[in-house]
């Protein structure tokens, strides 16, 4: 004899499915992890990032394209 199917809890009607939501865990989670990325990323910047001097002066520092047009005729 074979044995009767028992019902799962993945059934997809809403009216049967209680108490098995992920989603919530996984937002909070997400959150987390956000905001200890963001912690982190504050005391690294503060830490090594305080002041950003170039290395050499800029020779140039109002230099662009020159084109220049044919004169009229």
């Amino acid at each position: 004899m074979t044995e009767p199917i028992e019902p799962t809890r993945n059934d997809p009607t809403p009216q049967r499915r209680q108490g098995d939501s992920r989603f919530l865990p996984v937002v909070i989670i997400t959150a987390i992890a956000l905001v200890l990325v963001l912690i982190a990323s504050v005391v690294l910047i503060k830490g090594r990032g305080s002041k950003i001097t170039p290395d050499q002066p800029n020779n140039h520092p109002r230099s662009g394209l020159a084109i220049s047009l044919p004169q009229a005729a």
